[in-house]
């Protein structure tokens, strides 16, 4: 998949990794990448690239690579999805 830098930059504020990990407006033909991996005790972890750099998404993120155990992952990516999406979207009754 691909998307525009707008794009990149509203899940970049999602996954809070703005002015840490990302510190200016994406460059054209910019990448973000997920990699799912089986570690060798069976687990999974999940790791973010951008343009070649890991992103740290956790502070269980290995600093060496950004693997991130999938639990803590999932954990953290449910914490900022909402779960009703009809009320997340609700228009103020006052503005």
């Amino acid at each position: 998949y691909s998307g525009h830098d707008s794009s990149l930059i509203a899940l970049f504020a999602a996954l809070g990794v703005l002015g840490e990990g990302v510190r200016e407006w994406p460059k054209t033909a910019s990448s973000l990448i997920f990699e799912t991996w089986r570690m060798r005790d069976g687990t999974r972890s999940v790791r973010a690239v951008y343009n070649g750099q890991p992103l740290m998404l956790t502070s269980t993120s290995r600093a060496s690579d950004g693997l991130t155990p999938y639990d803590d992952f999932k954990a953290f990516v449910d914490s900022r999805v909402p779960s009703d999406f009809a009320a997340a979207c609700q228009v103020p009754s006052k503005l």
